[in-house]
């Protein structure tokens, strides 16, 4: 049997991880855990207004030793519970974050994409069910238009609105006129960035990421958990 702690493993998990290691039931694969073996009870206060939470009695272990990490305990001191020697695997920061993220996926499976969130795989979001096509309203039939009486006088026609004429454009200066005062534009020739420079409308290629894995995303190893399987797998293998 393999028992995984780390240092946010505390009270029931330690007094338990203790008692199969003391036993030699159990071995302890990970991190030192929390140290919390202390026993707390609620006295209510005030006709149950508040509260207080009281420290009445610690937990030991079968072998006599300590869990509790008082406020003054040093790293030297006995407190907690150790992983067996050769099977202590410490995490930094960056890998116990994606140590927890990882659990959450891997312990909250959602349907289908229970297999996805498993191995960290990106997962696809669902299609909505296509909407149904609006039916065409049924076309009512056209009420009837009452007939205008006899007697009316028929109505005036619209007159055609009055186009304006159009102003004629002055013609083009014909021969023998004075020419204009402009001078010709003289076309300057286009100077050529040197060697090495960027053109100011060049589109530079896209950089390329240093590290492929780490743009496409790998899937994460629990170290400690790969320490557990190899040390079940040794064992079944001794196994006759």
């Amino acid at each position: 049997m393999v028992v995984l702690v780390n240092h946010y493993s505390a009270s029931a998990s330690e007094i338990l991880s203790a008692c199969l290691q003391d036993h030699k039931r159990a071995v302890i694969i990970g991190e030192r855990t929390w140290g919390k073996g202390s026993v707390q009870n609620v006295v209510e206060l005030e006709g149950g207004k508040s509260a207080l939470k009281l420290t009445t009695a610690a937990y030991h272990r079968p072998s006599g030793k300590n869990i509790h990490r008082y406020p003054d305990a040093q790293e030297k001191d006995v407190w907690g519970v150790m992983p067996d020697e050769g099977y202590e695997v410490k995490l930094n920061g960056g890998q116990m974050a994606r140590l927890i993220e990882s659990r959450r996926r891997r312990d909250i499976l959602v349907g289908k994409h229970a297999k996805a969130l498993a191995t960290n795989e990106p997962t696809k979001p669902e299609k909505l069910p296509k909407a149904e096509e609006a039916k065409p309203e049924a076309t009512k039939p056209e009420e009837a238009k009452p007939e205008p009486p006899k007697d009316a006088e028929p109505a005036a026609e619209p007159k055609a609105e009055e186009k304006k004429p159009e102003e004629k454009k002055p013609d083009s200066p014909e021969a023998g006129d004075k020419p204009s005062d402009a001078k010709p534009t003289e076309d300057k020739p286009t100077e050529k960035p040197a060697e090495g420079d960027k053109a100011p409308n060049e589109k530079m290629p896209d950089e390329k990421p240093a590290d492929d894995k780490v743009a496409a995303g790998h899937a994460f190893v629990d170290v400690q958990l790969q320490k557990a399987l190899d040390y079940l797998t040794a064992e079944l293998a001794k196994a006759p």
